[in-house]
């Protein structure tokens, strides 16, 4: 799967203001999707970056080390990324030959009856930033 057509169904996704996303290859880092999307307010950030890692996990077979920022409401990160079992078991084996265009997956709820406001298992929601002003 192409990244740019990864990354402009992320861009898609309803709530995602903007996305800075990218594969990272560099002799002293490991391969990775790196990055942060910005959410609008209102939408349900978690879900948001749910979906984006299903959707990177859809392309290179890397970590995947992206945040999702959302305007004085939460940051929501994932500290633990590829190496742990829980994304297999969440989004199941990767493909492993490329589909013509990434799937984009429905909000979910991280465990069954959870709201989907509940961080999944690893995931970590911490205060946003304070704006710096542009």
């Amino acid at each position: 799967m192409p990244d740019e057509a990864l990354f402009a169904q992320i861009d898609a996704l309803p709530g995602v203001m903007s996305s800075d996303i990218h594969y990272m290859h560099g002799l002293w880092a490991p391969d990775v999707y790196g990055g942060g999307i910005d959410v609008a307010p209102g939408a349900d950030a978690v879900c948001l970056l749910d979906q984006v890692y299903e959707i990177l996990w859809q392309g290179r077979h890397v970590d995947i080390a992206v945040n999702a920022f959302q305007p004085g409401m939460q940051t929501v990160e994932r500290r633990n990324f590829l190496g742990s079992d829980r994304l297999v078991q969440r989004y199941g084996p990767r493909p492993t030959a490329p589909a013509p265009t990434p799937s984009v997956p429905a909000c979910r709820p991280p465990a069954p009856d959870a709201p989907t406001t509940t961080p999944l298992p690893g995931w970590t929601l911490a205060p946003s930033p304070a704006p710096t002003g542009s």
